[in-house]
């Protein structure tokens, strides 16, 4: 058509295209705008999504720490009442105490009881009430955040003492000023009652509850600065009841106990209030008396208690009477300042007064202790010289009277001691007799003694050797099944050419005991002589009785025989009773040959002495035996004496 009408088909078509065009810009339009509200619907749905799921996840979390605190309030709640806490809070700026109920509990209120700040402050303990507004003040002024303190309060509700321990913090204001006080509370009157009775019977006797060790050396270390500074007398007496140990064991305990009671009770009542009472244990006591100007005030002290304890007690229907040794030691007499020392010569001044008859009392000698510290350093030196290897025996030959034949020695100890030099028994053994010394120190010379004769054996020289006991060694109980061990060391030793040396002393301590020892020692072979016979009470009794050999006279009859006409008769009638019972004769202190021939004449079987010869070490007496054995001259002198 558009051809028949010469028109183009662009011009035809041209209306066409452009309603086209406008369409498709129309729809081209609405489907922009339609993604685009899509799109925009898509993102609005899609942040709304997030928030709606960040807001269950914002309430479960909620819902997750409401449950917490739920439970953690219920976990507190449950503490504080297992715990026996409370909270409070106490608004100073506002003067009001919240309080609740658990602490109303503790503190005995209703709740019609004021809650405000000064009722608090009033039903504080009125001693603690200062203290405690003091801590307060001073929390404040050193600008702290907590507070942790204990102090007693009284209960309105039944008047009770309470203590009470409260701990929290302090919640301050802008211009640093405490504004609150926040924390809790706690009952805490048990464990302090329990705390202090603990500390208590820390520091008393739990049976009296008298001051203990521990109080009264802290009370005395008091005494002595205050006795130096007012320059007072001061005494520590020392108390042991007599012959209590037979009550417990007659009458019982329970009745011992009664008693102890009983007489901590009159020491108290006759102590002043200055003085100090203690028990430290048993039935031993010390009452500290202090403030004195003169050692008569404190002797009237004490004889009014000795005569207190004296008077008769009345336990469980049975009438007791005591008795009191007492050691006294007066400062500052006695030098010295500490509580221990001072107790200690109390002590040893109570034992001097049971040893010169109890029920009476002694004060204390400080130049005898100080003669006992230097025994006892002396002591200590001699056992470290035992240790050190620093003894040795010498050996002092004996002669048979008769024949002139040296037939045996005495071993006698010696200290080579490294400051000294060689030291005599008489400078040192005194001071162990008696002692636990004498028993290793009494071994090592029965060993030395055998070893040295076991020696002179394999050089042929065959002899007698003396040895010397101790008193206290021979007394124990072990000593026979000891000696025969030490024998059996040297089984190559002859028992029969051993004797053992005792005192006379020795035997009076137990005469039954030592010589069934002595028999037993015999069963080995061995002899026994009794020494310095004259010095003690030469008893017949103890002399016939002894399973003794030898008996050997003092050197105190034998020096003066030469002159001495009563020494003469002496040794005579000595001779005479020992041979009259069978026993042989040992003169000791033959200074010459003289004496050795006036002894010959009085019957003496044997002598010894330096008119023989001087103790000397054992490598010294093979060549001593043979020099005795040879001279003539010497022969001829004793052939003369002898006739």
């Amino acid at each position: 058509m558009h051809v028949l009408c010469e028109i183009s088909e662009d011009d035809y078509l041209s209306e066409w295209y452009e309603t086209r065009n406008i369409s498709l810009l129309f729809v081209a339009f609405f489907l922009s705008l339609f993604y685009l509200s899509l799109f925009i619907l898509y993102f609005f749905w899609r942040r709304q999504k997030e928030d709606a799921t960040r807001l269950r996840e914002s309430n479960e979390q909620t819902q997750t720490v409401l449950r917490t605190l739920r439970e953690s309030d219920n976990a507190l709640a449950a503490a504080c009442e297992v715990g026996g806490l409370s909270t409070f809070i106490l608004d100073l700026s506002a003067n009001l105490w919240m309080r609740s109920p658990e602490q109303e509990a503790i503190f005995g209120l209703d709740g019609r009881h004021p809650r405000t700040r000064d009722a608090w402050h009033a039903l504080i303990y009125p001693e603690d009430r200062g203290g405690v507004l003091d801590y307060f003040a001073e929390r404040d002024a050193l600008d702290t955040g907590e507070f942790d303190i204990q102090y007693r309060i009284i209960r309105p509700s039944d008047g009770a003492v309470r203590w009470i321990h409260g701990a929290g913090k302090l919640e301050r204001a802008e211009d640093l000023s405490v504004r609150r006080l926040v924390g809790a509370i706690k009952d805490v009157t048990e464990i302090k009652e329990d705390l202090d009775r603990t500390e208590f019977l820390a520091y008393h006797d739990s049976l009296t509850n008298l001051p203990n060790r521990l109080l009264l050396a802290d009370r005395m270390g008091q005494a002595l600065a205050l006795a130096v500074r007012r320059q007072d007398l001061l005494a520590v007496c020392y108390l042991d009841l007599d012959s209590f140990k037979p009550i417990n064991d007659t009458w019982g305990h329970s009745v011992g106990d009664a008693l102890l009671i009983e007489v901590a009770r009159r020491l108290q009542q006759n102590a002043r209030a200055e003085d100090t009472v203690a028990r430290l244990g048993g039935d031993e006591f010390v009452v500290l008396l202090c403030g004195f100007k003169a050692e008569a005030e404190v002797e009237r002290v004490v004889r009014r208690m000795m005569d207190s304890i004296a008077t008769p007690y009345s336990v469980g229907g049975r009438q007791v009477t005591l008795t009191v040794s007492m050691g006294i030691t007066t400062f500052p007499r006695d030098a010295e300042q500490e509580a221990d020392a001072l107790i200690r010569h109390a002590d040893q001044a109570m034992y001097e007064a049971k040893r010169q008859g109890r029920n009476r009392i002694h004060y204390f000698d400080a130049e005898k202790d100080r003669l006992h510290k230097e025994r006892q350093t002396y002591y200590n030196r001699m056992v470290a010289a035992l240790e050190a290897n620093e003894f040795q025996l010498h050996y002092q030959p004996t002669i048979d009277l008769v024949s002139g034949v040296f037939s045996g020695v005495e071993a006698l100890i010696r200290w080579r001691h490294p400051e000294r030099g060689l030291l005599l028994p008489g400078a040192f053994l005194p001071d162990i007799e008696d002692t636990d010394l004498t028993v290793p120190l009494g071994e090592w010379i029965l060993r030395e003694a055998l070893r040295q004769k076991e020696r002179w054996q394999d050089m042929g020289l065959s002899l007698t050797v003396g040895v010397n006991l101790f008193g206290y060694h021979l007394q124990q109980d072990s000593f026979v099944a000891r000696f025969a061990a030490i024998l059996a060391e040297f089984p190559a030793v002859h028992p029969e050419e051993v004797t053992l040396e005792i005192v006379e002393t020795t035997a009076m301590r137990d005469l039954a005991a030592i010589s069934e020892k002595m028999w037993d020692c015999k069963r080995f072979g061995v002899d026994f002589a009794l020494d310095d016979f004259g010095t003690g009470y030469s008893s017949l009794t103890y002399f016939r009785r002894l399973p003794v050999t030898h008996l050997k006279i003092d050197r105190s009859f034998v020096t003066d025989i030469l002159e001495n006409a009563q020494d003469q008769a002496m040794v005579q009638s000595i001779v005479a009773m020992s041979h009259a019972l069978g026993r042989k004769v040992v003169a000791e202190g033959a200074e010459t040959l003289a004496h050795c021939a006036a002894l010959g004449r009085y019957g003496c079987d044997f002598a010894q002495g330096f008119g023989i010869a001087r103790p000397m070490p054992g490598e010294d007496i093979f060549p001593w035996a043979r020099q005795w054995n040879r001279p003539d001259s010497l022969r001829v002198s004793l052939g003369e004496a002898f006739a």
